[in-house]
């Protein structure tokens, strides 16, 4: 089980979530699906130019910059030091990617990545980060959004904006110490005949995965979902392979031996109908030659020898067809299957709580965007929720926002009432108002329920929740409060006085006033449980329209712990969580899945020769701050934090 917690992260999202501030930087869709990719995106924009000040890309500046740029997203998934990565890849929008290649002294591209590498190093030093392959230094791609790189897809990035991504199945290439381990073959029943080899998973490279995706190593329309198989090897050696958490309920991996020795899985529906088959075979720590001295270019597509027979050269203008027949010389690996009983919490909705400082703030805005998306900063915000003491109106900024099914006027604001729909377009969110609950320490003034993202939990370890990157489930730790209302007596300066004595005001931030640190903690050594860790927050469990109550762990008064059951909802910070989990079922060690027919041509070296492709393009994708605990600040009573 430490094995498995030690790699959980990589291979199958603990992640963040989204809360009120979040939404900002989300760069895909919010789909359950996707929350693998879009939890390790993050989008970030500079008001300054992106071209002439390359060092944005690491550190932006202007709206939305006190944590923007690779810098912050690095600090905000710090955990324990490590980073579980081969590269990163940044997406620079179209307009400043084509203004970029005006410079003619040196190539922009070259330049950036320069500077990425030199900060990194720097950041790497000061902050104690490792990386997982210590010989290899963590490479840059920089692609431009809708590129060719990229196959074409685009996430309509404006100029200023750029996106960071901290992937783990990213691999701009291998370099001089890399080792080729396992070559993977793939079948899609329908499109082609025979088998052939779509990548291979090197002795760098965290995590291979298959998909649907145009992130996924290999992409392609058959494959059904993201990254909906991914495989990983550990440092032992061994492999470790899973299907997409988010879709396992219809899908699974099968394996099957054939006539000739060779291992094939299939990846198949639960009615038993194929969607690939697979065979990964071994490479022995096959050494990448290049007659280049550096890095290759980070999207090429690699000249790859033949993995059964390494004595066989292939060449571009050779096709497959022409591989000689070869006597069977590979190995094929079955890796072992992460079937582990797992826990997830899908985030359902955002939580709009009350005033918590009277003394010093009249309240504070949350934006609404053209998509639906919830955030407490937002350039061109579709609608705006005040929220004054106890009370939440809504203000159009463009038409087709409506309350109730009505259409609001352009800045003109409206009380909400009740329970309720805000409509943005064709996007709606329901509103819900939680303003007469009367429970111990009970914050809230309104729940806004829509998708968020989700977290896998395996059992047998505890999970700890809140703000701090080391938690295992992250709430949101947005530092931006030009949404927070002041007093009109302390709309001028930077520090708020107190008995404390002098409080910056870059420290009042609504998920610093809202969100503990360390907020909560899930214990899944046995049955699901879950205890308060905050010590002036609430947490509460909702259970059939009952609420439990779980008291701050520094106040007494009440019980700080709750038997979790599938079907709860946890209220935590800013967040609801939706808790699903399946009970233990009884394992069978010796269990043999079969495979279905129909099955692929008979596996033999020969078929795969002859079916390989001289060499397929594959997708080859290029501290923080404590924050405020206000109680711990102003002795404020519980519920106020």
């Amino acid at each position: 089980m430490t094995q498995i917690g030690d790699f959980f992260a990589r291979i199958i999202s603990t992640g963040g979530s989204r809360g009120l501030s979040g939404d900002t930087e989300l760069v895909l869709p919010s789909d359950p699906p996707l929350s693998y990719f879009n939890e390790r995106l993050r989008r970030h924009v500079t008001s300054d130019d992106l071209v002439g000040e390359p060092e944005r890309l690491w550190d932006s500046s202007g709206f939305l910059a006190r944590r923007g740029g690779l810098r912050g997203h690095l600090l905000a998934e710090r955990g324990t030091g490590v980073l579980g990565i081969s590269d990163v890849l940044v997406i620079v929008n179209r307009e400043d990617w084509r203004r970029s290649f005006r410079e003619v002294r040196r190539p922009w591209v070259d330049r950036a990545r320069a500077l990425l590498h030199d900060r990194f190093q720097r950041f790497a030093e000061e902050e104690d980060f490792h990386s997982l392959f210590p010989q290899r230094e963590i490479g840059f791609t920089i692609v431009e959004d809708g590129g060719e790189a990229l196959g074409g897809h685009a996430l309509n990035l404006q100029r200023g904006e750029f996106v960071t991504g901290l992937l783990p199945n990213h691999y701009s290439g291998p370099v001089g110490s890399s080792r080729a381990i396992v070559a993977v073959h793939m079948h899609i029943p329908g499109q082609w005949e025979g088998y052939r080899e779509v990548g291979r998973l090197w002795s760098d490279q965290v995590l291979f995965t298959v998909g649907n995706h145009w992130l996924d190593n290999y992409s392609h329309p058959g494959l059904a979902q993201p990254s909906l198989y991914r495989l990983h090897r550990y440092g032992d050696g061994s492999f470790v392979h899973v299907i997409n958490p988010e879709v396992r309920e219809h899908y699974r991996v099968a394996s099957q031996e054939t006539p000739g020795g060779a291992s094939v899985l299939s990846i198949e529906a639960m009615d038993g109908s194929p969607v690939a088959y697979l065979v990964l075979a071994v490479m022995d720590g096959e050494a990448f030659i290049s007659e280049q001295p550096s890095r290759p270019p980070m999207m090429a597509t690699l000249s790859i020898p033949d993995p059964l027979d390494l004595s066989v050269e292939r060449t571009a203008d050779r096709p497959a067809s022409e591989t000689p027949s070869l006597s069977m010389g590979s190995r094929t690996v079955v890796p072992l299957e992460l079937d582990e009983r797992i826990l997830t919490l899908r985030e359902v909705g955002a939580l709009l709580q009350k005033v918590h400082f009277g003394r010093f703030m009249e309240g504070y805005d949350v934006y609404v965007g053209r998509g639906g998306e919830v955030a407490t900063a937002m350039a061109r915000p579709a609608a705006t929720l005040h929220v004054r003491g106890r009370k939440v109106s809504v203000q159009a900024h463009q038409p087709g926002v409506g309350l109730g099914g009505i259409e609001l006027p352009i800045e003109a604001p409206a009380f909400i009432e009740g329970d309720t729909t805000i409509t943005v377009g064709s996007v709606a969110l329901d509103f819900r108002d939680l303003s007469h609950q009367n429970e111990d320490g009970w914050p809230y003034l309104a729940e806004i329920r829509r998708q968020g993202a989700t977290a896998h939990m395996v059992f047998g370890s505890r999970y700890l929740v809140g703000r701090d990157p080391r938690c295992k489930v992250r709430l949101p730790d947005e530092p931006h409060n030009d949404n927070i209302v002041w007093r009109s007596e302390l709309r001028e300066g930077g520090t708020i006085r107190s008995r404390n004595g002098e409080i910056p005001k870059s420290r009042f931030y609504i998920d610093s006033i809202m969100v503990a640190s360390e907020h909560a903690e899930i214990d899944l050594s046995d049955q699901p449980r879950i205890f308060s860790r905050a010590r002036h927050c609430y947490t509460y469990v909702r259970r059939e329209g009952r609420l439990f109550a779980l008291f701050p762990s520094g106040e007494g008064g009440g019980p700080t712990e709750q038997a979790l059951e599938a079907g709860d909802e946890l209220l935590v910070g800013n967040c609801v969580f939706a808790v699903s989990y399946a009970e233990p079922e009884a394992r069978d060690p010796n269990r043999v899945r079969s495979r279905p027919d129909p099955q692929p041509q008979p596996l033999s070296a020969e078929l795969l020769a002859a079916a390989l492709d001289p060499a397929p393009r594959v997708h080859k994708l290029p501290p923080v701050e404590p924050g405020l605990d206000p109680a711990d600040e102003f002795d404020l009573p519980a519920a106020a934090a």
